[in-house]
């Protein structure tokens, strides 16, 4: 039995414990599969769509038929809503400010340094910050390249 098969806890015909590779404390069992089954631990056989758009799908629901020697997983999925979409790209701008922040706060000690001097600040720092600044007009996420900081 390998480790990485998915088996299915049933009690009072009822599953109990979601697919998952068997616990390594019943693997350590070293019982065949007939006295797993006796146990009410059964092998999965998963049904599922052939293709996932993780970015624009999710898993809706899954149901299980459980079978004299295996269990049937089947799951289904369905479109994001709009809502949620929304809120991945909120969640994104957010996480995607935060960096750009760092970026920007991890570069002030140079153009305090500058400044300090009482010397210009280099344009090439200049651009960088600005390039920075200017990333929020971006809308597409996908092919972000993000600023080269300047050695």
């Amino acid at each position: 039995m390998a480790g990485l098969d998915l088996w299915v806890k049933v009690e009072d015909g009822k599953v109990v414990q979601g697919a998952n590779p068997l616990p390594l404390s019943v693997q350590n069992w070293g019982a065949d599969k007939e006295a797993l089954i006796r146990s009410g631990w059964y092998p999965v056989v998963s049904v599922k769509p052939d293709s996932m758009d993780y970015v624009t799908e999710v898993w809706e629901s899954e149901s299980y038929e459980i079978n004299e020697d295996h269990v049937v997983w089947t799951l289904t999925k369905r479109s994001k809503t709009q809502e949620e979409l929304d809120a991945e790209l909120a969640e994104k701008w957010r996480l995607w400010r935060i960096e750009r922040n760092f970026r920007l706060a991890e570069t002030d000690w140079v153009i305090i340094k500058f400044l300090e001097a009482g010397q210009a600040v280099p344009a090439e720092w200049t651009a960088y910050r600005q390039a920075l600044r200017d990333l929020p007009t971006i809308v597409d996420f996908n092919g972000l390249d993000w600023p080269v900081k300047p050695t």
